[in-house]
């Protein structure tokens, strides 16, 4: 049975993958615009050994390369010093679609399938809540010790290799960039003007949420709707008095 993992949020792999590569940095960006579409951007890679890409290396990144293209995403190599990996986009996606977008049918299942959402609250503003969960298989008694994930990792573990990451150079982080000033959120990091939040992925344990609030006005739209209104009234007031000189008449 296929099950849905979320490609921008796979956490638990990359932890255990950390344990047999070395160090890595990631990275993915939501840029909401204001007229309710965003582009989003995922960056993955991994500390290669002497600089030197393998064959292996580049065959696993080929492959993951084509599983993302063949779902929307633009993807290319990506190479920065001795960091090699891809970097994918995808743009103009409905604000609405967002979560739906970084989605993928996979065998495994890193986090569970409903962990991302984006609500809307009222006429403009956004809600996005995402609870990190390290496996499905965690909370429902597989016989982990206390404080484990079903992959036998402990929170002292998790710390250790974030550590360890962040020691070599290494990061992994959620970016989400907003046309307005957010209205509340619990980023690790927000830029000056309140528009760029950022979370370091490392520093989330089982149950943590990253939360966000935002507010989007598709002026457009808007002064669309204005003008329709000011038609629409235009043409009431017209035949008022159309039919005021009737009368008269």
């Amino acid at each position: 049975m296929r099950k849905a993992r979320k490609i921008a949020l796979m956490l638990i792999a990359v932890f255990c993958l950390v344990c047999f590569t070395g160090c890595i940095r990631y990275n993915v960006t939501v840029d909401v615009k204001g007229n309710g579409k965003a582009d989003l951007s995922m960056m993955y890679s991994s500390q290669v050994s002497g600089d030197d890409v393998t064959e292996d290396d580049k065959a696993t990144n080929d492959k993951t390369i084509e599983d993302l293209k063949s779902k929307g995403w633009d993807c290319e190599e990506y190479r920065d010093g001795e960091y090699y990996g891809y970097l994918c986009k995808k743009t103009n996606v409905d604000i609405k679609n967002i979560a739906a977008e970084m989605n993928a049918d996979e065998e495994d299942q890193a986090v569970k399938s409903d962990n991302i959402k984006l609500t809307k609250k009222g006429l403009f503003t956004y809600v996005l809540d995402w609870t990190f969960e390290s496996s499905s298989g965690a909370d429902e008694g597989d016989g982990e010790g206390e404080g484990e994930d079903s992959e036998g990792l402990s929170d002292s573990d998790r710390q250790a290799y974030a550590d360890g990451i962040k020691q070599a150079g290494g990061y992994m982080t959620f970016t989400l960039k907003v046309p307005t000033k957010a209205k509340n959120s619990n980023a690790s990091t927000v830029s000056a003007d309140g528009k760029t939040l950022e979370w370091d992925l490392l520093a989330l344990k089982d149950g943590e949420v990253i939360h966000a609030e935002f507010t989007v006005i598709n002026w457009p739209i808007v002064i669309g709707i204005c003008a329709g209104v000011l038609v629409l009234i235009a043409v009431i007031v017209v035949c008022i008095v159309m039919a005021s000189k009737k009368k008269q008449a």
